[in-house]
């Protein structure tokens, strides 16, 4: 009898413990089926991250748009040998109003060109020469690309003479291609901080003498673009490049500044540098005590209607 009853109690014991595994299992099971069902619901209802940065939205020029640019550039120089010295300096100022008349694949390839203003000022030691307009000042052509030439014609629609022709020319030989600048930003978002190598192209060619005679003497080194943040509708880039100039007397120039690009289009709105001069001696130069030093400044600003 006794044996029956522990036998009873034994059976209701695993009754019982089989009954709360089973009821724990559950728990367990539902706990799991919950976690995945909640986890997969906030996966649906995730919000979308909104795009951290600065946003350009890329326009291409169009025919009508109307624009005026203003370049200044500065240069000064001084030369020194024992007791003697040489001081240059060198002012150039342009200011061309240009209209837009035919675009093909997003490049412009017919513009209209006014030169309100061209004009350079040459100081040698104390003596100033008067400001010297040039063969363009004051004068409008029509300037078109076509089968990879640039075509300059005056006010009466007949070629352009040639050596306002060459000058007209030398400042619009990237008439025909995209505009280096819009094409390099294009529609992106920037962080501050990022590296944007894209637009080292387009910093080295508005740092391009118009003076082809120049190019082959001239060549860049360590350009270096960064995005720095915004300001009102423009984003600001800080330029690093350095210019070396060939010839008899050799120059390095390390230039630092800024690049300003709208936000709604990515077209330049302004562009400047400036930097030291330093004269690339010769060992025998240095021993005849030779000697030399400069500044360099150049500026782009660029105007809508």
């Amino acid at each position: 009898m006794l044996c029956a009853v522990v036998m009873k109690r034994i059976e209701r014991t695993a009754a019982i413990a089989m009954l709360i595994a089973l009821s724990g299992c559950k728990k367990e099971d539902l706990g799991k089926t919950g976690a995945s069902s909640s986890a997969s619901s906030s996966l649906v209802s995730a919000p979308v991250p909104k795009e951290i940065g600065t946003k350009f939205t890329k326009k291409d020029p169009t025919v009508g748009d109307k624009r005026t640019q203003d370049e200044k550039s500065e240069m000064q120089l001084k030369i020194s040998m024992k007791k003697q010295s040489f001081e240059f300096a060198e002012q150039e100022s342009t200011k061309c109003e240009e209209e837009i008349l035919e675009v093909s694949n997003g490049a412009v390839t017919k513009m209209r060109v006014t030169f309100a203003e061209d004009v350079k000022t040459k100081t040698e030691g104390s003596r100033a020469s008067k400001p010297k307009s040039s063969a363009v000042a004051g004068k409008t052509y029509v300037v078109l690309a076509k089968d990879g030439k640039i075509n300059v014609l005056n006010s009466k629609d007949k070629p352009a003479s040639g050596p306002e022709a060459r000058l007209v020319e030398n400042r619009y030989r990237t008439l025909g291609k995209p505009d280096e600048v819009i094409a390099a930003i294009g529609d992106r978002v920037l962080k501050e901080g990022d590296e944007v190598p894209e637009l080292v192209r387009a910093i080295e060619s508005e740092l391009q003498p118009k003076d082809k005679k120049i190019d082959n003497k001239l060549t860049f080194a360590g350009t270096k673009v960064l995005f720095a943040g915004k300001e009102g509708d423009q984003g600001i880039f800080d330029v690093t490049v350095t210019m070396r100039v060939g010839g008899f007397m050799k120059m390095e120039v390390p230039l630092k500044g800024k690049l300003r690009a709208r936000l709604s289009d990515a077209h330049l709105a302004a562009f400047s540098v400036d930097g030291p001069i330093n004269l690339e001696l010769q060992e025998r130069d240095k021993k005849q005590g030779l000697e030399g030093n400069g500044t360099m400044k150049f500026a782009l600003n660029t105007a809508y209607p």
